[in-house]
């Protein structure tokens, strides 16, 4: 799941899911609170992770999902750069974060480039402003 808003309970009752449990809930760029995340964080549920890593998984997973926003209409990039731009510092330890939002901010620049409609220049460059760490 990404850019929705859950709570603990919530993703724990993910993995209750009759006849088909999840065995891994992936909960990123959410706004979980900081109570959430702390229990995830010392949750014995392995199966829960709501934190970006270096894990080589996430690496093939960010490149993939870059090459979703590249493909994306205007509309469609917007959309989903509203559930991946909830940027948190703790993200940004992981390297291939860093590189996926600097791909992000070249794409944006790229899209407003080729804008030919105002409110859209004018989205897309509010995104532009919040990828430039």
């Amino acid at each position: 799941m990404e850019g929705n808003r859950v709570s603990y309970r919530g993703l724990l009752s993910l993995s209750d899911l009759t006849p088909n449990p999840l065995k891994k809930v992936v909960a990123i760029w959410n706004d979980l609170d900081t109570e959430t995340q702390s229990l995830c964080a010392v949750s014995t549920q392995e199966s829960i992770t709501v934190n970006l890593t270096d894990d080589s998984m996430w690496e093939t997973w960010g490149e993939w999902l870059f090459k979703r926003c590249e493909v994306s209409s205007n509309e469609k990039l917007l959309m989903i750069l509203h559930k991946v731009c909830n940027i948190s510092i703790r993200c940004l330890e992981a390297q291939w974060v860093k590189t996926f939002y600097k791909k992000l901010s070249q794409l944006i620049k790229d899209k407003i480039e080729c804008c030919t409609e105002d409110d859209m220049c004018r989205k897309l460059k509010k995104f532009e402003s919040l990828l430039n760490l």
